[in-house]
């Protein structure tokens, strides 16, 4: 009857032997997924990182660039004042030219 009840006995203890070696395995396993994972996770924040670095650049370059668009408007305003006057300027002028010559002379005294 001894060896009736160490059979069982080795049965279970194989068992919980390999359940044992297969939760070892699998933690290893999860070991090298997880390593595998925060690799991936610290290139995606490297990657995040230099885009957000980037993105803060170019949100600066744009400011400037709105801001000297800005001013060029207002110099071509100003531009624009100055050449209607000088369109009006030369408007008189050519009225004048064609205008003849005895008639400016008599209004002219």
């Amino acid at each position: 009857m001894g060896n009736y009840y160490s059979w069982p006995a080795l049965v279970s203890l194989s068992l919980v032997a390999g359940l044992l070696s297969w939760t070892v395995y699998d933690l290893d396993s999860s070991k090298g997924e997880l390593r595998r994972v925060r690799g991936e996770l610290m290139s995606t924040a490297d990657q995040l990182l230099r885009k957000s670095e980037a993105y803060e650049a170019l949100s600066r370059q744009h400011a400037g660039l709105a801001e000297a668009l800005k001013v060029e408007r207002e110099k071509n305003k100003s531009f624009e004042g100055q050449i209607g006057e000088i369109a009006s300027t030369v408007g008189a002028l050519e009225k004048l030219r064609k205008t003849d010559p005895q008639l400016l002379q008599k209004y002219s005294k």
